[in-house]
Parts: C-alpha cells; structure tokens; sequence
C-alpha cells in the first residue's frame, strides 16, 4: 500500500511499518504483512491518503512448493524469525511442525501445489503419504526417517492415541517499540512498549535474525506463556517473535511422549502434519 503522507506526525507513525519511505517526496510503503495492523489501528489517518480503502486485496503469506520443497512468500520479519527461516525463505524440515500449525490456525495459506498434496488423510493411510516422512534425524547410531523405520508402515502405527498431547495457550504481544537492548551475564534483555504499557522481553540466546531484528527498530510481535508484573510493566520469559498476523491468544497444541520407541521430532512432525490434513 502506497501513500503520499505530506503531515509530519502521521508520516513519522506510518514510517515504523513501512518498507520504503522518502522524506523528500512523502511516499510512504507500508510493508504488506503490516497492512492488516495499520488498517485496524490506523484508519482514520489512512483514510486521509487513500479513498480506496475497501477495494485492498489483503492476502495471507503462501506456502509454496518447488523440486519438492516448501518456500514462503509475501511474508513479514516476524515470520521469517519464527520459522528461522534462510534468505531463500526456504522452511526447512525441522521446522515443518511450525508451518503446518501456522496452515491449520489459518496464519498462512497453501498454494494449490501444496493443497494437492496436503489432501486427507486417516488412520489406515500410509506413512509414505506424508510430506514430513523423508525427513531424517540420528537415532541409535544411524539416520533414520519414518518411511525406514521399522514398524512403521500405516499412521495407526504412529500411536497418537496412546502419546500425551500438551495444548499450551500463549499471549501475543503487538506493536512492540524497542528501547533498549542490552546483555547481562547470559541473558538478553530487550526493553520496549505499547499502548498497553511497558515491556521486559528476556532472553538465554538470540539468533542473528533476531538481533538484526532488535537493531532495525521496526516495531516487533512476540508471544509467551511465562509472563509476570502488573498493567504498568510486563516481563516475559523466553518469548518467540512472531508475525504481526497471529491471533491475541496463540493455541499450540504438541506431542509429547516419555516412549522412546521413535524419535520424539519425527512424531512431532508428523503429528503436526496428520492434524492438519485430519482437520
């Protein structure tokens, strides 16, 4: 969304959500996963620069699918650090749980391509069906995937039934504008506010992404479940940054399992592909 913004104040609000922006003509670009947000929040002043609000062709990031792998497209920074995702905005296999939560809570869209793969799918269906079963990781010694592993033929064979499932409710954070960013002993504490009030983000590790993040001082989306302090002050613990897309309230729902008869990563993935595709 393109915008000529010649009022000072307004410029300098819409300036923190956008991809370009020029003092010298006041064109402003509001970066797309940002158009969502600053029409909810900001639309008086939008309406001021655009007569066209209602006709906006306002369109979810999309999974895509190309030689066999998944890429996302049209998709904000928080995204792309959620996902840990490479500049080729590949998501990579470990990280495929994510992707296909982010699908079933209707955060990003499939292509066609990956809806044709991704069709149902129920408990007599084979292993071999899913996307995730090719995907290996070290067990006892030796790369194993679930199309390999013995035993393991039909999704019944997966045993979902008879795992523990933990649903864990998540606050989402937004609009966060970053302060101060400093580092105590081991841990990262990342200082900010909203309109709610101020915001303690604490942190064991950041990524490169997420520092590159921190330093660009775009206004940030995080969510925790470990949040403590009053209306005035919020710390929370080990947040995620997520993209300004998420709900208020993030469910996640994953499999947990004390067993040890399968690696625990190939069963979170493929259990976070079958709910999907058994939705």
């Amino acid at each position: 969304m393109e915008l000529i913004v010649n009022n000072k104040e307004d410029f300098t609000l819409l300036k923190k959500y956008a991809s370009y922006s020029s003092e010298t003509t006041n064109v402003i670009e509001i970066e797309n996963s940002f158009v969502p947000y600053v029409l909810e929040n900001f639309k008086d002043i939008i309406q001021k620069y655009s007569t066209n609000i209602d006709a906006l062709d306002i369109k979810k990031p999309e999974l895509l699918l190309s030689n066999g792998k998944m890429f996302l497209k049209g998709i904000d920074e928080g995204l792309s650090v959620y996902l840990g995702l490479p500049y080729s905005k590949e998501v990579k296999a470990d990280s495929y749980d994510k992707a296909f939560e982010l699908l079933g809570n209707g955060v990003i869209r499939p292509s066609q391509d990956v809806a044709s793969i991704l069709t149902p799918m129920n408990e007599d269906s084979s292993v071999d069906e899913l996307f995730c079963s090719n995907f290996t990781v070290n067990y006892k010694h030796k790369r194993v995937s679930l199309k390999n592993f013995p035993g393991v033929s039909k999704i019944s064979d997966l045993k979902f039934d008879d795992r523990d499932i933990v649903i864990n409710s998540y606050r989402v954070y937004k609009d966060i504008e970053i302060t101060e960013v400093s580092q105590v002993g081991k841990e990262y504490i990342v200082k900010g506010k909203n309109k709610f009030g101020q915001i303690e983000l604490r942190f064991y590790f950041l990524s490169y992404d997420q520092k590159a993040l921190f330093r660009s001082r775009k206004p940030i989306n995080v969510m925790s479940n470990k949040i403590y302090g009053g209306k005035k002050q919020r710390i929370l613990i080990s947040p995620e940054i997520v993209p300004n897309s998420f709900p208020d309230t993030y469910i996640r729902k994953e499999l947990s399992s004390n067993k040890r008869d399968i690696p625990v990563k190939l069963l979170r993935l493929a259990y976070s592909e079958y709910v999907y595709r058994n939705r």
